[in-house]
């Protein structure tokens, strides 16, 4: 007897999935073993480890005594007077890379690699570490999901997740960059908020503010996370008179959930103070926001990086939203505001594609609480005769955009999309084609980044 597809659970499909993605990652020609993983960003999240536990120099001096193979992998911002070097990023994804530097440290030492930081065994367990935080966040998903949707539909709801969006991209290819870290910390967040709002308990608050804390220390403006427990379960007048109320209640809890988050955040506070005699240090320079002239439309739609170019099955998390205010009062409210606030802080960045990657990554910390509308809309696709007759046609979309994410996956890994300068022509020149175009470099755009910077809007991104 086939089973129904609300009752067929597919958990082991997404490990087994899971595993094989490991195993051909591990097999086939190492990226470790081309020095393609601590590089770009990485490098930099990385290098608080082995200057704190391997050379005891968080100026970062030290570069200036090692071989040129190694002072390659660590950058750093002069410092006035010679003082050293302060790093760009902040230590949140270190602290996530930690357990498995510290394996991969004693992998050096029990095989012969050489212990200083950047040798094969530190690039091999920073792969295994974004493999590993990926599985942990589907199955918190599932956790969660579980308790409002069928077995079948959470399933579904993960596979088309990973598959299906540019996830797929960093956790296989790209792992190592701080995407899948805070998508691990969202989906763990998302979960004991839930539950804390079930049975307040102090031991959840505190979970809670230190999850809470590590995200902000990772990318500062995801703290806005903090909506999601204060708003969860308010839809009317009433509930919101409720959640004050249990606010006021549960103080010390509140109280708790800050200090927690406060003390998660405190080393780099202590970091900077001891690097710079700042508390506070801006890191990132002539780098910020443009609050007030945002790029939202490109950052949407621009076929250099738009989130919904490039990741076009999240429209159905999106049209999943309206119908949380009628199936899942509790979530829309948090959802809705903080979709609406994510966008707007993200696209508010000088640069709205991020550099170089596959599609719009700083939206992927957030699929977590996406996953919601995700799983509610396929849900009602399944059941609702509202929806019935539209079933087979969101099949075919869903497995045509799965299908799309993994093809130009494999393409921007091959350098087919190029990794900031696509336009409308180089795309569609590109489309379903494993191969370039003969004119491929008259296509491409690249980006004027002090344009972009000062915050002008002028012909920088044509697309």
């Amino acid at each position: 007897m086939i089973p129904k597809l609300a009752d067929f659970d597919y958990t082991k499909i997404i490990i087994l999935l899971s595993i094989i993605i490991w195993v051909h990652l591990v097999h086939k020609e190492a990226e470790w073993e081309k020095d393609t993983v601590i590089q770009h960003d990485i490098k930099i999240y990385y290098s608080y480890l082995p200057a704190t536990f391997i050379y005891k120099d968080l100026s970062f001096k030290f570069k200036h005594q090692l071989p040129k193979e190694i002072t390659k992998y660590i950058w750093g911002k002069p410092l006035p007077n010679n003082e050293g070097y302060v790093q760009k990023m902040t230590m949140g994804t270190a602290i996530m890379y930690s357990p498995f530097f510290f394996i991969a440290h004693q992998h050096a030492k029990l095989f012969g690699y050489d212990p200083s930081g950047y040798s094969e065994p530190y690039s091999r367990w920073l792969v295994y570490s974004s493999i590993f935080y990926a599985l942990m966040a589907m199955l918190i998903i599932r956790l969660t999901l579980i308790q409002f949707f069928s077995k079948g539909v959470v399933s579904l709801t993960l596979i088309i997740l990973f598959f299906g969006t540019n996830l797929f991209f960093y956790t296989v290819y790209n792992g190592p960059m701080s995407h899948v870290y805070s998508f691990f910390l969202f989906s763990l967040f998302i979960y004991l908020s839930i539950k804390w709002n079930e049975k307040p308990h102090w031991g959840k608050a505190i979970l809670i503010g230190l999850t809470g804390g590590l995200i902000t220390l990772i990318r500062p403006t995801n703290i806005i996370i903090f909506i999601f427990p204060l708003l969860y379960n308010v839809y009317t007048i009433d509930t919101a008179k409720e959640k004050i109320l249990i606010l006021k209640k549960y103080w010390l809890h509140i109280f708790l959930i800050a200090i927690s988050s406060i003390i998660m955040c405190s080393p780099q506070l202590i970091y900077w103070k001891y690097i710079t005699g700042h508390w506070v240090y801006g890191s990132y320079g002539d780098e910020g926001f443009f609050f007030l002239n945002p790029n939202i439309i490109k950052g949407l739609f621009s076929y250099r990086k738009g989130w919904l170019i490039y990741t076009p099955l999240m429209i159905f998390a999106i049209i999943g939203i309206p119908f949380l205010f009628k199936k899942m009062k509790p979530f829309a409210l948090p959802i809705s505001i903080f979709l609406v606030l994510n966008i707007w802080i993200i696209y508010s960045w000088w640069t709205f594609w991020y550099g170089g990657g596959f599609g719009s990554r700083p939206m992927i910390d957030s699929y977590p609480l996406m996953a919601i509308p995700l799983a509610l809309f396929i849900s009602l696709s399944i059941k609702s005769k509202w929806f019935n007759w539209r079933i087979i046609p969101v099949i075919i979309a869903i497995v045509f955009f799965v299908r799309l994410n993994i093809f130009q996956t494999n393409q921007y890994n091959l350098g087919i999309i190029h990794y900031d300068g696509m336009t409308k022509e180089a795309y569609w020149g590109v489309w379903n084609k494993m191969h370039y175009p003969e004119n491929y470099r008259t296509l491409i755009q690249r980006p004027d980044y002090e344009s972009a910077k000062k915050g002008e809007k002028e012909d920088f991104d044509k697309n």
